[in-house]
């Protein structure tokens, strides 16, 4: 995300445009606390300020033990989808440290920042990056917005291992 250093700032005055707010909810709040596991605001590029909203988690995969001799491409334990199972597009992934999902979904908040002033919009014309609704639209994602975020998923599997090894 080094990147997003550099489009929140003014080239000529080295200032920021933009700035970001991170707020981490209590999932016992409100409904859309308990499921939206995060949100960021306004949706466009010439916001002055950047409300980012991540949810507190708890996952239920987190008790699981991860095994070290399972094979490529054989799940180790349970799979989780973005943005969700049995669609083309779809990333599957097995961390489930709760830091390392509260990290997985700032990134993506704040992947969509980033495309509000860099994204290419080629596929769909998205303005965000992918479909509000992107679970009943099936892969309405932007291919860049998928890039960012398989790359990033892909890092937290090896940074979740280590936090696992040292329970």
């Amino acid at each position: 995300m080094a990147d997003l250093d550099r489009v929140l700032k003014d080239p000529s005055t080295g200032e920021y445009r933009s700035v970001i707010q991170v707020r981490f909810k209590d999932p016992s709040g409100s409904t859309a606390d308990r499921t939206e596991a995060g949100n960021v605001w306004p949706d466009q590029a010439s916001a002055d300020i950047y409300y980012v909203t991540v949810k507190l988690e708890e996952h239920p995969l987190a008790d699981l033990p991860f095994m070290e001799d399972a094979p490529p491409g054989v799940p180790s334990r349970g799979w989780s989808y973005w943005p969700i199972d049995g669609v083309s597009c779809a990333i599957a992934y097995s961390y489930a440290h709760p830091a390392s999902l509260m990290a997985g979904t700032l990134n993506h908040e704040l992947t969509h920042v980033w495309y509000f002033h860099e994204g290419s919009r080629a596929t769909f014309g998205l303005e965000t990056g992918h479909a509000s609704d992107v679970e009943t639209r099936r892969c309405m994602i932007e291919d860049d917005f998928l890039d960012r975020i398989k790359a990033f998923m892909s890092d937290i599997e090896a940074l979740d291992r280590q936090l696992r090894r040292r329970r």
